[in-house]
């Protein structure tokens, strides 16, 4: 689009607006989701390939549940 655009067309400048954040708006959700595609990604592969201890045993009726804090 022109640099003009809002002298040219003054009707459709607040509409130009509009668009100009729907696509900042897509772009901030599209590069969020392939963020966290990678995040999960790298923890599949290092939950794949990290186990390299056996799994605890376990004893019937109980559960077992491991948890990590965030760094």
């Amino acid at each position: 689009m022109s640099n003009n655009f809002r002298k040219d067309y003054p009707d459709f400048a607040s509409i130009e607006r509009q668009i100009r954040r729907a696509q900042a708006e897509r772009a901030a959700v599209l590069g969020t989701w392939i963020a966290e595609a990678i995040v999960h990604a790298a923890r599949t592969v290092r939950g794949l390939f990290g186990r390299s201890t056996p799994a605890p045993a376990r004893r019937p009726g109980r559960l077992l549940v491991r948890t990590s804090v965030p760094r």
